[in-house]
């Protein structure tokens, strides 16, 4: 959830974990029914969630550091 504005549906949801380490992926599948304009709106709101640093901080995740 960002604000209350955008709440976002995956179509799926995946993580995978190994020791320590656990990747998260919110899944879209597009099969041909959604246009063009549908699909980057949805894009962008996945960036906006992702820059916003909700699940990051609420799940005190650490993001790999810029080589």
């Amino acid at each position: 959830r960002l604000g209350e504005e955008l709440t976002l549906k995956p179509d799926a949801f995946l993580r995978l974990g190994a020791g320590d380490f656990e990747d998260r992926f919110s899944i879209e599948v597009d099969l041909g029914t959604e246009g063009s304009t549908t699909i980057e709106r949805k894009l962008q709101n996945y960036l906006r969630y992702f820059h916003s640093g909700i699940d990051q901080s609420r799940e005190k995740v650490l993001l790999p550091r810029s080589a």
